[in-house]
């Protein structure tokens, strides 16, 4: 082979690579993309932990090693690691949820990538119907997967409770 032969196939790949490449996204499309991402969020997301199906949980995390998940202190390394944490809390017979997203950004890194950071508020209510408050500050990556979203990295934290009131002490006597 010629390094002729070799500079044309390496033209070509250029040219073809070229013409496959989109324009960046103007500002239209990235705020219509944004209210997309925060609508599917709004959505079809939080509206999955309202009688929560842990495979249909699962569906909007991309399987595989790319998946990172912090939530509280705690790191789910791996996406086996998110499985059975997904099962054992959401797992749970008679545990619903409703969520609102809440003060949500997303910045468009393209049309194939956006962060998402929230406030997400709501309740948990476990099987006794014992129902938990929530107000979760929470943040993640999404990847377009064929004509929807997955997740391959979020970061969840519930934020720690405000400092109780301390009661107010009687004023000294005087003498």
């Amino acid at each position: 082979m010629t390094l002729r032969t070799v500079f044309a196939g390496v033209a070509m790949v250029l040219v073809a690579a070229g013409c496959t490449a989109r324009p960046p996204l103007d500002d239209q499309q990235r705020t219509a993309l944004a209210d997309s991402i925060e609508q599917w969020v709004a959505g079809p997301y939080l509206a999955v932990y309202q009688h929560p199906n842990v495979d249909s949980i699962l569906a909007f995390y991309a399987s595989g090693a790319e998946l990172a998940v912090a939530a509280n202190g705690t790191i789910l390394p791996s996406y086996d690691s998110v499985v059975a944490a997904t099962r054992a809390f959401w797992g749970r017979p008679g545990v619903t949820a409703h969520f609102t997203l809440g003060n949500a950004h997303v910045n468009v890194l393209d049309r194939e990538a956006a962060v998402v950071t929230a406030m997400v508020t709501g309740a948990v209510k476990d099987s006794a119907g014992v129902e938990t408050p929530m107000r979760i500050a929470w943040t993640a990556v999404l990847q377009r997967a064929g004509s929807g979203w997955k997740i391959v990295a979020q970061h969840a934290s519930v934020p720690p409770p405000p400092p109780a009131a301390v009661p107010a002490r009687p004023a000294a006597r005087r003498r």
